[in-house]
Parts: C-alpha cells; structure tokens; sequence
C-alpha cells in the first residue's frame, strides 16, 4: 500500500487589508495568530482619513487613528479557516477640526470611541495562501456623547457632532468585515 499523503499544516498566521473599511474612511490590517487549537488573537491598526460626521461645506473635517484587539474562536475546529465567532475591543480617537473658509483655524474637538462587541463571519483559503474574511456583528460604544464644534457658518455656531449609533446615538454600532490578504 501506498503512504498516505501528508497531512496539510494548519495554518497559524493571517495577515489581511480591511478593504471595507476604506469606503467609511479608515485604512487598517489585521494580523491574526492561531495560537491554541480553534483559538486565535488578533490585532489591527487603523488610520481614519474621513468620517460620516465632516462637513467641508463648513470647513469642518475629521482625521485620527485607531486600534483594535480579537479573540476568535474557529467553530469548525480548524484555525483561520472556516466560521467563526469573535469578541473584539477597539479604542479610537478622531479629532474634528473646524477652519474659516480662508483656512484659518477655528476649534479641534477630540472624538474618543472605545467599542466592545462580537463578530460572526467566515474566512475561506483560496491556492492555499489567499484568505479572503467577511463577518459582521454589533458593538457598544462605552463612550457615546453629543458633541460641539464651533463652525464659521454664523447659522451654525455649534454644529453637533452626534454619538454613533444604530438609533439616535444609543451607542450600538454595526461591525461590518471584508478583508484581504494572506494566510501561512
């Protein structure tokens, strides 16, 4: 009788670009590391370019940077591959600046956000390298407010910043996940 054939390695490391993450503003990665059986950790910077908040037409923008931390548990019991249910925490700060048409500027309102949530979603291996990640899942923000800027627009004088949420800013946001990248 022939051998049988080797047995495949599971994988133990995932690198992945957050690509939808780029239509909400934020460019982010993701490195995951399968240390435990199902059970992998992950982190993911993230810069934030824009938010759905800004306002150019009263000269008021928003930049800052992000970072976030997973434990993923592997429900069919093979690492990075599969189905999975994660548990994330994530903290962030964006700082909304408001300028005077000629530039000039006005008043910076810092815009922290600390997540804790859980994801659902799947990671498929394509030519035994690819990974391609989609998940979605619900998070609370422990840091949801109204917030004010003073604007140039005299009709405006404090434009509100209003706390994330699903419904009138009760903190509860979505976690949308598609992601890109590597799997070894």
């Amino acid at each position: 009788l022939p051998p049988p054939p080797p047995k495949r390695a599971e994988l133990k490391w995932s690198i992945r670009l957050d690509a939808l993450d780029l239509l909400f503003g934020t460019f982010g990665g993701e490195l995951e590391y399968a240390f435990a059986g199902p059970v992998s950790i992950g982190v993911g910077p993230q810069y934030i370019f824009a938010d759905s908040r800004q306002n150019s037409s009263l000269g008021l923008k928003a930049k800052g940077q992000g970072v976030y931390g997973e434990l993923g548990f592997w429900i069919e019991g093979r690492p990075l591959r599969g189905y999975y249910l994660k548990a994330r925490v994530s903290h962030s700060s964006i700082t909304f600046r408001s300028t005077k048409p000629d530039g000039t500027p006005i008043e910076e309102v810092p815009v922290p956000q600390t997540l804790i949530g859980l994801m659902f979603g799947s990671q498929s291996i394509y030519a035994g390298w690819f990974s391609l990640s989609g998940g979605i899942g619900i998070a609370f923000d422990t840091q949801a407010e109204d917030r004010h800027i003073q604007v140039s627009d005299p009709r405006n004088s404090r434009y509100p910043i209003p706390g994330p949420g699903l419904f009138s800013g009760n903190g509860f946001v979505l976690l949308p996940q598609l992601s890109l990248g590597g799997s070894f």
